[in-house]
């Protein structure tokens, strides 16, 4: 090799030995500045949960006092730390109670009904509330959103507005349809979906009527007052692969279910609502229009995240045990979503789910 060229080729080596030690460099400290802004955040989050916790215990000093006025700023600041904490909404809501605030104790106990399981000693006492100022809070019951033991979830504000797919018949796949589909599939299922010619090549159920379509859309529209309100904005879209929230049919469901809602806790991943043809086909003819609605808005209230309640006349009590009768309902379930309903959902988007989608 010529000395020019050996100069030459030693000088590339060098540049790049150069570039390779400062992207090195830069990405030794992209990692350092993650890990200081991480270790930032973390004792943020460590500063407010303590402030959190010193107004809280000044609340509380100012509630045995009675001073029920000079509590409410206390545990709202404190709430504003750590929303998910019950015992902070619960001394709020009955602070507000005591105060004749009414709209702030609905807000605060109902908070505390949806985060917590229905037997907790905050949950119970807070409907004991509802209960005796039935006239003041509006004659609401919230109910827990809570399943799986502690989880309740919801969607975030970046998947909003959520959008909804109402599928023309179509069935799923065998094995990830009915009795076959859980949780665990919805991660393939998610990927299959996207596609357009997987949807292209799946074919309606055959006892499908194209009437239930406009029967389904009026089971979401009994939620329009979410999307009004921009509780959870929703709207439908003619493009599966786009969509959050997909509805499909089936032939039957276990336990001889009307329909179903499948979750998955991975963000991103859609919610998954089927609805059983053959239970439909089964009842008069005359009934199926309030039957499809009735079942279709209950399924869409658990893909905002609501749960079942026990209140007969709420949407989201188990539609199974409604007794379709030919008036169209036997009375204990008008079908429509109830204010109990409302301000369940209204709390649950109030709130820092631990899981979002």
């Amino acid at each position: 090799m010529k000395k020019s060229h050996r100069f030459i080729f030693i000088s590339i080596l060098l540049c790049l030995t150069c570039l390779s030690a400062l992207a090195a460099s830069k990405s030794k400290g992209a990692a350092n500045d993650a890990k200081s802004a991480a270790a930032k955040a973390k004792s943020e989050a460590r500063a407010k949960a303590i402030k959190g916790r010193i107004l809280a215990g000044e609340g509380l000093k100012l509630f045995a006092k009675k001073d029920y006025k000079g509590a409410i700023p206390k545990f709202a600041a404190s709430a504003e730390s750590d929303p998910r904490d019950p015992t902070v909404q619960y001394y709020l809501g009955i602070s507000a109670i005591r105060s004749g605030d009414y709209r702030l104790a609905e807000q605060a106990l109902s908070r505390v009904v949806v985060m917590s399981p229905p037997t907790s000693k905050y949950a119970t006492n807070a409907l004991k509330c509802f209960d005796n100022c039935r006239k003041e809070m509006n004659r609401v019951r919230p109910y827990s959103c809570i399943f799986e033991g502690s989880k309740f979830w919801r969607w975030s504000t970046q998947s909003r507005p959520v959008k909804v797919y109402i599928s023309p018949g179509l069935q799923l796949p065998k094995g990830y349809s009915g009795a076959d589909l859980n949780a665990e599939k919805i991660s393939k299922l998610a990927v299959w979906l996207r596609d357009s010619n997987f949807i292209k090549g799946l074919k309606p159920y055959r006892h499908y009527r194209e009437q239930y379509h406009g029967y389904v859309e009026k089971g979401l529209q009994e939620w329009s007052f979410a999307s009004a309100e921009g509780i959870v904005r929703f709207t439908t879209v003619d493009d599966p692969t786009t969509a959050n929230v997909l509805l499909f049919w089936c032939p039957t469901l276990p336990a001889d279910a009307p329909g179903h809602t499948v979750v998955s806790e991975k963000k991103g991943e859609p919610v998954i609502i089927e609805l059983a043809v053959e239970f439909i086909d089964k009842l008069p003819l005359n009934l199926w229009p309030t039957l499809v609605q009735t079942i279709a808005a209950h399924e869409f209230g658990h893909a905002w995240g609501l749960q079942h309640s026990d209140f007969k006349r709420d949407i989201m009590f188990p539609t199974d045990k409604i007794k379709f009768t030919e008036r169209g309902t036997d009375q204990t379930g008008p079908n429509i979503v109830t204010p109990n309903d409302a301000a369940t959902l209204r709390a649950l988007y109030d709130l820092n789910a631990p899981i979002l989608k």
